[in-house]
């Protein structure tokens, strides 16, 4: 398929009803529910409400694909969960979900989209943007750090009936605003190890790459 046949639209409030059947369809068909959390449809018009956006990928006119991007609520702003950066909260915006369906896959669709969507918000004052992902998703974070973003943050996040502790999500930064040097200082630690990883992000850590075992390069950071 050729990327010249998708279209990239920003999705409106009469259209969220597609956004909503999509995600139903990306959670049936993954295996691990920890690693995909859906929004519900007031959720997604909430995000819509503050200023957010979701932009769709269509081929044939059917939705394949999404991404939102959120200004959030005080409660769910991801610059008060990092510890060791002094993040602005009004300046921040969080890439929400992102959902492809499982036959789009492997057409760099998380970061078109993420592109797309920022696109919006280039020259206004969110200068920090910051995303979660399970650390079980690899995948996922070597896309995101690849487009720049480092790991600050592992944290519990999104409590639901099944999990009420939450699920552990890394909490991934690019700022316009917060200068780092590194003080060559690094180290190589799996995914799997969350324990290590804390102990490095408490010592002023950063995750910048991930290769395709999972094994995530850390390295030592001090502000400039």
């Amino acid at each position: 398929m050729l990327a010249r046949e998708l279209d990239f639209k920003f999705i409106e409030e009469e259209n969220i009803d597609e956004v909503v059947e999509l995600m139903e369809k990306i959670n049936e068909s993954i295996n691990d529910s920890s690693i995909f959390s859906k929004d519900e449809k007031e959720d997604l018009l909430g995000l819509l409400e503050r200023g957010g956006a979701i932009v769709g990928v269509y081929h044939n006119n059917k939705l394949v694909a999404f991404r939102s991007l959120n200004v959030p609520k005080d409660e769910e702003n991801l610059a008060y969960d990092v510890k060791h950066f002094d993040i602005d909260p009004d300046t921040v915006i969080i890439n929400d979900s992102v959902g492809v369906l499982k036959e789009y896959r492997g057409m760099n669709l998380q970061n078109v989209t993420r592109d797309k969507v920022l696109q919006k918000y280039e020259n206004t004052k969110y200068t920090n943007k910051m995303s979660t992902i399970s650390p079980t998703n690899p995948h996922s974070y070597k896309n995101t750090l690849e487009s720049g973003y480092t790991i600050v943050e592992l944290k519990k996040k999104y409590p639901d009936e099944k999990s009420p502790e939450g699920y552990d999500r890394f909490i991934l930064l690019k700022s316009e605003d917060i200068k780092i040097e590194f003080t060559g200082k690094e180290e190589k630690v799996s995914y799997k190890d969350t324990e290590k990883i804390k102990d490095l992000l408490v010592d002023k850590h950063i995750g910048v790459s991930v290769d395709e075992d999972g094994i995530i390069l850390f390295r030592q950071v001090k502000i400039i």
